[in-house]
């Protein structure tokens, strides 16, 4: 005992002598409190961790199992921002508590961060495929749509040539009927290119109608060019009433009583007066004509 003592005595003096004090046990003790304090708020945050990680598992299940929205969508894409930044998170812990806890109970806290983990990993994975159906899906809608539009094209494209158009030899007063019906067979047709309306075009022109656009080259471009140039030339209102009016007067009286020769003449009369109509004229302004 005396020995002890003796010993101890000789360590304080020595300790004294280089201008240090003597450690004794209870300098130690404040430092393991505040270590055991540090692991068990890692390990509350760790708890935390692992519940949000659960709530969030519930949140995406229960969307899952609904119609999935656009919207929808974009949550799962934050969520899994989420769990990217808790994994990281949780890492740096794992590594703390592995530093701070006692050597007996690395396994058990190395399961507990395991499971955590593992939580995460499931629900990422859950989202990735369900992110990879959603764009799967996606792209066999718009594959779909490409090919039927193809189709739809392809069957504009086979039955174009089919369509019987009227003729233009550059009637004036037969403007309107032709521009009608090519208007509505081929103009207004989405499913084809301006360079193919304006083979269309060209294919029932005849005579000086032929001769308006003949110096056009048939590119994309000159095809609005050609249409203008016929509009210009032969669908202009007052021109085309001047026309009928000229036809009306240049119309031969019936010289027969034969009912063919008197239908002949009625029809080119009802023709022009027909004409004039559709252009706003009636009876009663033909003498101001």
């Amino acid at each position: 005992m005396c020995f002890v003592n003796g010993a101890q005595r000789g360590a304080e003096f020595n300790a004294m002598t280089k201008g240090k004090k003597p450690k004794s046990r209870a300098d130690s003790s404040p430092r393991m409190e505040s270590c055991q304090t540090k692991l068990e708020r890692l390990r509350v945050v760790r708890e935390g961790h692992r519940r949000y990680v659960s709530k969030l598992d519930k949140e995406v299940s229960e969307s899952l199992q609904r119609h999935v929205e656009p919207r929808d969508y974009e949550r799962l894409d934050v969520i899994l921002q989420l769990l990217d930044g808790k994994q990281r998170s949780l890492s740096e812990i794992e590594q703390e508590v592995l530093s701070l806890c006692e050597v007996e109970a690395i396994d058990e806290e190395t399961e507990r961060s395991e499971e955590v983990t593992a939580s995460i990993l499931h629900l990422k994975g859950k989202i990735e495929n369900a992110s990879k159906a959603n764009t799967s899906t996606q792209q066999h809608v718009e594959s779909f749509q490409a090919a039927t539009q193809l189709v739809n094209q392809n069957v504009v494209r086979t039955r174009l040539p089919k369509l019987s158009l009227p003729k233009f030899r550059g009637d004036v007063t037969k403007w309107n009927t032709f521009w009608d019906s090519f208007q509505s067979a081929v103009h207004r047709n989405e499913g084809i290119t301006n360079i193919e309306k304006f083979n269309y075009l060209k294919s029932v022109l005849e005579g000086s109608a032929t001769r308006a656009i003949e110096d056009l080259t048939l590119t994309e471009a000159n095809y609005g060019a050609a249409v203008e140039i016929l509009q210009e030339r032969f669908g202009r209102p007052q021109q085309i009433i001047s026309a009928h009016m000229d036809q009306l007067l240049k119309v031969s009286p019936c010289t027969s009583d034969r009912p063919s020769s008197l239908r002949f003449v009625y029809d080119q009369i009802c023709v022009h007066i027909c004409g004039l109509a559709s252009l706003g004229i009636t009876s009663e302004q033909y003498g101001s004509l």
